[in-house]
């Protein structure tokens, strides 16, 4: 079993639920040591390294291979999976699986920032259906 940190449109629950046909117990995370970015001409976005900065997300725990699969199709080759160490609220240190934007794609994000509530706001029930 292994740990998520969803920084993106898997932030949202019923997205995540959506993706992997399932439910998981979750809590608000900080991610060190990178920024995100929206993709160009996307609703979404993808993260990389970057020596200051941080980025807030949630961790989803207890995921097995077949749910992660399932996440493997969905982000794509765009994204790599990843071993990182995310920060909690109560100050523990939890390691977790992230999705990055693989090296060959970065010129897909565009400068940017994502901001959840305006993907709630504008375009969560259109995505959801799309799913």
């Amino acid at each position: 079993m292994l740990n998520l940190f969803a920084y993106g449109t898997l932030m949202v629950p019923e997205v995540m639920a959506a993706v992997t046909g399932k439910t998981f117990r979750h809590e608000p995370a900080t991610l060190s040591g990178y920024v995100r970015y929206r993709i160009k001409s996307q609703v979404f976005p993808a993260i990389i390294t970057s020596g200051q900065d941080a980025v807030d997300g949630i961790l989803y725990y207890d995921l097995n291979e077949h749910r992660l699969q399932r996440l493997d199709e969905f982000e794509s080759e765009v994204y790599e999976r990843r071993e990182v160490h995310v920060h909690l609220a109560d100050g523990d240190t939890v390691t977790a699986d992230v999705y990055i934007v693989a090296p060959r794609h970065q010129h897909l994000l565009s400068s940017e920032p994502w901001d959840l509530g305006q993907f709630k706001e504008q375009y969560l029930q259109s995505y959801l259906s799309r799913l």
